[in-house]
């Protein structure tokens, strides 16, 4: 799929290739039980080796790239930083975390050493030559490579920068952290939602949904949207566990099916009456895409728009016949933010839909900064559902209080889950692995 879409951006224009160069597709880096039973339980690097009250970034160093043990903290100048004409300096509030980071840090996507890209945080510098932006603009972004740190430098024309409306400040008054929170969250994921349901196949109240990995990032805003917003009559998702069929459920969804328990395929055509849904938003990719065909009803269209499982192997056109001239395709952000106008509206949307509290982005947990050792590791074993967020100052007491509480139900659900092992094992035709389905949710 790398592949593909750089081919695919060759006869696109310049903002197309420069965004198509800031996503990714997700690929299937699954590791085996034994090299989880071998995971190391704290980084290599010394904590005599950087001062975490000076201004730091997180990095992999060339040449020793790996798990999590391999995340460097390393401190540098912000003082005496001097600007180029068009460029800005933010301080960062709070750094999101994508699987694609994983695959940065692992050396997996080579040549990437500064991790992270989407963030929230206030500017507190400016070149000479910058006018569409103030000291003291509150903004966040997507596009930003080496977001994990305390303070990051980038351009006036940066197209994946925005400024965070004042009317989510006035949503949060007493809790302006939490609002940087949410402009870390609302980006790759939130953007490919809004595309894939306003302007790829736009939902409508006659249009019924189904939404693979229901309790993911991109999954659960797809469900509010096109349930709350747009809504449709009918929205069915897929989930693995009891405890994301109860978010998937909360977010909007008519029916969440456990595909570790059941065939997806039967209990869609079930709900349909036999006629299937109008359109499927497929993320996972290799482990579904056949039962996503069979679920898409007469001229409908399935949408493949992430990888997490594997890629889509090349498909027959006849086959597209046999299961009712539906349409297929496999589109990507880039080509669906060709401009800052089209940027901006998106953005608008998603945070009017937050402002008025239609549409709710989960952040599954917050880490200080530099304990993204521990966030690496609670993303790849599972431990967390929902946006995790990293944050440099982590004296909130709503954040810490969150977070203990976050540990118990953890723990609650882990134990139930080691309940359902023996099922699950038993019921592994009708799903990908563990680690796909992490994979998922972060598509």
């Amino acid at each position: 799929t790398r592949g593909i879409l750089l081919i695919m951006s060759n006869s696109a224009g310049p903002i197309t290739k420069k965004i198509d160069k800031l996503i990714k597709s997700m690929d299937d880096s699954t590791q085996s039980q034994e090299e989880q039973k071998e995971r190391p339980t704290q980084p290599e690097q010394d904590p005599s080796e950087f001062d975490i009250t000076k201004p730091y970034r997180v990095v992999v160093r060339e040449g020793n790239q790996g798990g999590a043990e391999k995340l460097v903290i390393e401190n540098f100048d912000v003082d005496n930083l001097k600007l180029k004409d068009n460029e800005l300096l933010i301080d960062i509030h709070a750094s999101g975390i994508n699987f694609i980071d994983t695959y940065h840090r692992s050396g997996l996507y080579p040549n990437v050493y500064q991790l992270g890209k989407e963030g929230g945080g206030i500017i507190t510098n400016i070149g000479a030559k910058v006018d569409n932006y103030a000291v003291g603009d509150k903004v966040c972004w997507f596009s930003i490579q080496g977001s994990y740190a305390t303070h990051i430098v980038t351009t006036n024309d940066n197209i994946g920068l925005m400024k965070i409306p004042d009317s989510l400040f006035k949503l949060y008054e007493n809790d302006e952290e939490a609002v940087f929170d949410l402009g870390a969250s609302v980006g790759i994921q939130a953007l490919t939602a809004h595309y894939l349901c306003r302007s790829l196949f736009p939902v409508n109240n006659q249009t019924s949904v189904l939404v693979h990995a229901g309790a993911g990032g991109t999954g659960g805003l797809l469900i509010q949207i096109c349930k709350h917003i747009l809504k449709s009559p009918l929205v069915i998702c897929t989930v693995g566990t009891d405890e994301k069929k109860k978010i998937a459920l909360e977010y909007g969804a008519d029916h969440a099916i456990l595909y570790n328990a059941v065939n997806f395929v039967d209990e869609v055509m079930k709900l349909t009456n036999n006629n299937g849904v109008n359109v499927v938003f497929d993320g996972v990719g290799k482990a579904t895409y056949e039962g996503s065909m069979k679920c898409t009803s007469v001229r409908g269209m399935c949408v493949f728009f992430g990888n997490a499982s594997g890629a889509v192997p090349p498909i027959d056109p006849l086959l597209l016949t046999s299961h009712g001239s539906i349409f297929i395709t496999r589109p990507t952000l880039g080509h669906y933010i060709q401009s800052a106008q089209e940027l901006k509206f998106r953005y608008d949307e998603l945070f009017a839909w937050m402002a008025s509290k239609e549409v709710h982005v989960r952040i599954g947990r917050r880490f200080p900064l530099h304990n993204v050792f521990d966030a690496h590791t609670a993303l790849e074993t599972r431990q967390t559902v929902g946006k995790i967020i990293l944050k440099k100052n982590f004296q909130h007491q709503s954040f810490i209080k969150q977070d203990e509480s976050k540990q118990t139900e953890q723990q609650q659900a882990n134990d139930e889950q080691e309940q359902q092992a023996p099922q699950e094992e038993t019921n592994g035709d009708n799903a990908q692995s563990a680690q796909q389905e992490q994979q998922e949710e972060q598509q």
